[in-house]
């Protein structure tokens, strides 16, 4: 027994220098080479620098974490466009770098188009990287009605795109990271989502293992799985708006779908313009296609409707919070 303990650890001494070597060829290869001027421009006109190979190999935490080492900008630009009508209920959006506004200064982003337009507080919540994994967390997390400092909310907006789908299974191991490699991950009980982590998650900061796990779920995502995925979104809008409601008892939950790297065909066909949709709006949600309900290209990089990258434009954000204010009387 003691041998055998002996050869893991020797294959894990093994192991984690050869991974470390495939963290520092990625980064060369995705980060340098394959970047253009007009990308270090646009990052330089952010603020934004390169990351190295040991931040990302180093920085593989739980999404609770790195939600709490957050914690100190929630209250900035970026994260809250105040209002000083008090009577009118706030807003709390969720979702990836297209929630948060990845590129836009402070007032291009959608928390900000819609506060300037309703007069209503609203909370920017949207993490790059992330999905439903993390709104379920959020929905369930104490420490998020802590930091939102208003009782009076009555709207939730999700931004969706197809890359989810995805994301439902690898941020279970971190698999999907930008700055940090954050991990949370559930597990369907009895009807029920379970968070659930298991010994995969954490040795999935090896980057060799979250090859191999990512590989596997790649393969496994697939048209043939599509009601079972379908069946899997439906549950996690559910239980988030289900958590919601036992603080905001009226809340309404709006999600803005972007076909934004659509990917397989069948995803488009099987997901994004399937009946799920239609079965949340009979629960109560609103759902937006945003290819469909903006009267404009809304991959027109000319008019700011999309940036160079693909993530929305301040046109785009302009546009869908206008139709939001009319449509729902905000």
């Amino acid at each position: 027994m003691k041998k055998i303990a002996i050869n893991i650890i020797v294959c894990f001494l093994l192991i984690i220098p050869f991974d470390f070597c495939l963290e520092f060829i990625d980064w060369f290869r995705n980060e340098i080479l394959n970047i253009s001027i007009e990308e270090l421009k646009e990052y330089n006109k952010h603020g934004i620098n390169l990351v190295s190979p040991f931040h990302y190999t180093l920085k593989h935490i739980s999404f609770e974490e790195y939600y709490k080492n957050e914690s100190k900008n929630y209250s900035d630009d970026r994260r809250i466009t105040r209002s000083s009508n008090h009577n009118k209920g706030a807003i709390i959006i969720f979702g990836d770098s297209f929630a948060y506004g990845a590129w836009l200064d402070d007032n291009e982003t959608l928390n900000y188009q819609l506060s300037k337009l309703t007069g209503r507080t609203v909370y920017n919540r949207g993490f790059s990287g992330t999905g439903l994994n993390e709104l379920l967390f959020l929905t369930r997390y104490n420490d998020f009605y802590n930091d939102i400092d208003n009782n009076n909310v009555s709207l939730a907006v999700y931004t969706f795109i197809p890359e989810h789908v995805f994301r439902m299974y690898w941020s279970k191991y971190g698999i999907l990271g930008h700055i940090h490699f954050t991990h949370v991950g559930y597990t369907v009980k009895n009807g029920m989502l379970v968070e659930d982590n298991n010994i995969f998650t954490y040795l999935s900061a090896l980057k060799i293992v979250r090859k191999i796990i990512k590989s596997y779920y790649d393969n496994k995502i697939t048209e043939k799985y599509s009601q079972n995925i379908s069946d899997a979104i439906f549950l996690y809008f559910m239980s988030a708006r289900n958590e919601l409601q036992k603080r905001y008892p009226n809340i309404k939950f709006v999600i803005l779908k972007h076909p934004h790297f659509i990917g397989d065909s069948w995803l488009y066909d099987k997901i994004y313009n399937s009946k799920l949709w239609k079965k949340l709006e009979d629960e109560g949600f609103y759902i937006y296609d945003m290819n469909t309900c903006i009267d404009s290209d809304i991959f027109n990089v000319e008019k700011g409707y999309i940036l160079i990258d693909n993530h929305p434009g301040p046109k785009l954000w302009q546009d869908m919070s206008l139709k939001l204010k009319e449509d729902l009387d905000l």
